[in-house]
């Protein structure tokens, strides 16, 4: 019970200080342990699957976040994603890459740069593992991690 209440405080904690405050006051209402715990696990799960890895210049994780909302890519030409940067799909050959503006006393910043052209209404795509490991090793990860088998264009390359 001590550390499921723990667990849901440090969600309601990290829900606020993303300024999510209907997200949070819904953890909030999960901090007694119900009779049955699956709506708080539930919720957990969501938050660690469509959360990023917020990474310093040297690529060490110092934290983790979910960014909700619009996002506006920057790019030469503007690509829009209605679900924000967590609602982004998984491609082992993205054609945009996630980074972060780090700033003194204030939220991170997540920013969704495009690497490659892609058409007016394409789906813009981030990679949630490292494209350049064999196929097996990508999926076996992306399986483990994210409970889905991945067929994007890289992995159904045969050749």
């Amino acid at each position: 019970k001590n550390a499921y209440k723990s667990i849901m405080t440090q969600c309601h904690v990290f829900l606020l200080a993303m300024n999510d405050t209907t997200t949070a006051n819904a953890a909030y209402k999960l901090l007694d342990p119900p009779d049955n715990p699956n709506p708080a696990y539930q919720f957990m799960s969501r938050l660690c699957m469509n959360g990023f890895s917020i990474s310093n210049s040297e690529q060490i994780a110092i934290g983790h976040g979910v960014y909700c909302g619009t996002t506006t890519s920057s790019s030469q030409s503007q690509s829009h994603h209605a679900g924000g940067a967590s609602a982004m799909n998984h491609s082992c050959r993205p054609n945009a890459v996630p980074t972060f503006w780090l700033r003194t006393s204030r939220v991170p910043m997540l920013r969704i740069t495009m690497c490659r052209d892609v058409r007016k209404g394409s789906e813009v795509t981030i990679s949630y593992c490292d494209g350049s490991s064999p196929r097996h090793v990508r999926r076996e990860g992306l399986w483990k991690n994210y409970k889905f088998v991945c067929d994007c264009e890289l992995c159904e390359d045969t050749e």
